[in-house]
């Protein structure tokens, strides 16, 4: 009697006997009862139906997990990277990285040294990860501390060996019950045994495996290759025939060539050449067939029905011949988003044991480039809108996870093309160099929250003036005609207020000389500092040579 692959699975999918049955009903519970509530006087009952129990591992493992290779690829895509991460304990932080960790802690010795004296934590890992996958039950791990509680060891369970008891009082489970290989019973309370399943939606006492689905999937590939091997050794067609007469042959010539025909490998693909009938000639061409055809599309289906339901793409397992460098990187992504990490925090989540709340158990990702892949692409963005004047140097440092350096340099906008930059404010204008021009009463064109068409107004001494309120008051005060003398004048000083623009020219005038570029700057300069010489040519001559002379009104 031929062995079928998860016996389980096929008792949901194949038809009963058709011998007539009397069904029963029954409105209580199914199987083994536990309470699992009690709120105001009413009992919550649940049953397990023994879905787990039909599960027997050892044949999964045998019959699929070794012998179908896209299993055994998907399995060990998930479980390597479990091992291969470390644990560490922390709070606070991002997803990725904790912004507190314990150094020190027994659970870390066990699960990053060596989790028992025969296996050190990365192979105890990966087998428990295998497990997880493998198991409908689930992963059972024993604890074992030291007389002062603290975790010495960590000890996996065959799962096949382990069995839940319910609890009737309101627990879920009452204890464990685990069966040596030399038959003794051991029963282990729940505080000695970590249970580790992917939970099934009705089911507490069951969990769920990628094989469940895809079942019938590692049955079809195993049986197309078996298929295809039993094909090849035991057909005897050749690659072509060609018949001729065979009336004027004897037995022994017949003989011979019918052992042309012998079955094997060896002989794929020869022409072989057998008796037709009186007169008959004719040629069969046998390479090729529908029949040879369903092997390639029914292995094709059933890989990439497994590989689907465990969630690992065809790239992870090394075949990434049909994609870009692009598309490569987005399924190695996608894996590490939605099938390895949800995976390795279904771990971590068995082992937050005697700690605060506030404390939790991960694998370290932090150095896992696949992971990047959004980051990277949030920061080439980020990189395009700052060569574009959009955001801020500060502003791409926060995108990319670094420290501002929040400086007038890095808070401004510098536009494209020039890389001009555009203050924030009045003091980074100044400390950028585009501060507001004094004489032109108003801010540089362009200045960051300041329109080009109203300049922002610059306070004087007394808190109250500005610029434009000063030059209108100067205005209205200084006669229609003022002569050089009255403008060149030394102002008189009326309270703390300066009284009028000519004022601030002239104080301006005495603070610093004016020096401007050019010929015409020379000769001014020249007059200044000399009082006597040759006079000069020319209706600017005669000013100079006026100024000169002057000893009561010099001229600034």
């Amino acid at each position: 009697m031929t062995r079928e692959f998860l016996p389980s699975l096929r008792r949901l999918l194949a038809p009963g006997p058709a011998t007539s049955v009397v069904e029963e009903k029954s409105a209580g519970p199914l199987g083994n009862t536990y309470a699992s509530m009690t709120y105001a006087g009413t009992t919550t009952m649940w049953g397990t139906e023994g879905r787990a129990q039909g599960w027997d591992l050892d044949r999964v493992i045998a019959e699929g997990y070794e012998r179908s290779i896209w299993t055994f690829k998907a399995i060990e895509a998930i479980s390597k990277h479990p091992g291969a991460l470390r644990i560490e304990i922390g709070r606070g932080g991002t997803e990725r990285e904790f912004a507190e960790t314990l150094d020190d802690h027994p659970l870390l010795r066990v699960l990053n040294a060596q989790a028992n004296p025969l296996e050190p934590a990365a192979v105890f890992k990966k087998r428990l990860s295998a497990q997880l996958l493998l198991s409908k039950k689930g992963v059972f791990v024993e604890l074992t501390r030291s007389r002062a509680g603290t975790i010495t060891r960590l000890d996996l369970l065959p799962p096949n060996r382990v069995e839940p008891i319910p609890d009737p009082h309101g627990d879920y489970v009452s204890h464990f019950e685990f069966t040596t290989y030399d038959g003794r019973v051991r029963e282990l309370e729940p505080s000695r045994v970590v249970w580790l399943r992917d939970p099934h939606p009705t089911d507490p006492f069951c969990g769920v495996t990628p094989l469940e689905a895809a079942g019938l999937s590692v049955d079809l590939d195993v049986k197309a290759r078996l298929y295809n091997i039993s094909f090849i050794d035991n057909d005897a067609r050749p690659g072509g025939i060609v018949g001729i007469d065979v009336d004027g042959l004897d037995q022994r010539e017949i003989d011979r060539i019918q052992q042309r025909l012998a079955p094997g490998a060896q002989h794929a693909g020869e022409t072989v050449v057998v008796g037709s009938g009186p007169g008959g000639l004719n040629y069969v061409d046998t390479s090729t067939r529908p029949r040879d055809m369903a092997y390639e599309t029914t292995s094709t289906a059933a890989r990439d029905e497994i590989l689907s339901a465990f969630g690992v793409p065809e790239s992870i397992v090394g075949n990434a011949s049909e994609r870009t460098y692009a598309n490569a990187d987005r399924e190695e992504w996608n894996f590490w988003q939605h099938t390895e990490l949800p995976h390795l925090s279904l771990i971590a989540s068995g082992f937050d044991l005697d700690l605060d709340d506030d404390w939790t158990v991960r694998f370290n990702t932090s150095a896992v480039e696949a992971l990047e892949y959004p980051r990277r692409q949030r920061r080439e963005e980020a990189r395009a809108e700052w060569n574009a004047g959009l955001i801020t140097a500060d502003e791409y440092r926060e995108i990319a996870g670094r420290r501002p350096f929040n400086v007038p340099h890095t808070r401004a906008l510098w536009i494209s093309p020039q890389k001009a930059p555009v203050p924030s404010d009045e003091q980074d204008a100044a400390a950028l160099g585009v501060a507001q021009d004094p004489a032109g009463g108003g801010a540089l064109p362009g200045a960051l929250g300041q329109p080009s068409s109203s300049p922002p107004a610059v306070a004087y001494p007394d808190g109250n003036s500005t610029a434009t309120s000063v030059v209108a008051e100067a205005r209205g005060n200084a006669p229609a005609e003022a002569t050089a003398e009255e403008v060149t004048a030394p102002p008189e000083s009326t309270g703390p207020n300066v009284g009028s623009a000519a004022s601030t020219v002239v104080q301006a005038h005495a603070e610093m000389p004016l020096v401007l570029p050019g010929d015409a700057a020379d000769d001014v300069a020249t007059a200044r500092t000399t009082a006597t010489g040759p006079p000069s040519v020319g209706d600017a001559a005669a000013d100079v040579n006026a100024a000169r002379g002057s000893d009561d009104k010099p001229f600034r």
